[in-house]
């Protein structure tokens, strides 16, 4: 008998610090690291233009 996963209600094994399985836990940490490249993209695209901006106002200059 296995304990109770508490994002999909399925019984499974699982260890007794465990409160979610395997297969849910793989989902989760998928979804994070998604969450975070995404992140990241974002963050280098405003580096990106800033980085631009810089280097046409030296050129203008």
């Amino acid at each position: 008998m296995g304990k109770i996963c508490k994002i999909c209600g399925k019984s499974r094994f699982m260890f007794s610090w465990e409160d979610i399985c395997y297969t849910c836990k793989q989902k989760k940490d998928l979804a994070e690291m998604q969450q975070k490249i995404k992140k990241i993209k974002k963050v280098t695209l405003i580096h990106s233009q800033i980085a631009i901006s810089f280097v046409h106002i030296v050129v203008m200059r």
